[in-house]
């Protein structure tokens, strides 16, 4: 998270609200479609809004490209292991 708030520019509301959905690790971009803040102690999910055109879109450097595809790898690891069954 850190990594992504350092090298974009983006609010922690921004990554904090971010899919892989919206990751292109081929392209190395960021969308925001949505953003997560906190109200009264709850996290709210604000959808942006913005049309595809108008949405916010951020390059992404190759060091914190890597760290997302690690971060990515590591997710589907974690989920192999915590599959019922396994």
């Amino acid at each position: 998270m850190w990594q992504v708030i350092a090298t974009t520019g983006m609010c922690r509301a921004e990554v904090c609200g971010l899919r892989w959905d919206d990751v292109d690790l081929d392209r190395g971009r960021i969308r925001v479609a949505q953003t997560i803040t906190e109200v009264r102690g709850r996290p709210v999910e604000q959808l942006d809004g913005k049309s595809d055109a108008a949405a916010r879109t951020f390059a992404v450097d190759g060091r914190t490209l890597q760290a997302l595809h690690e971060w990515r790898a590591r997710q589907a690891e974690d989920e192999l292991v915590s599959a019922p069954g396994t």
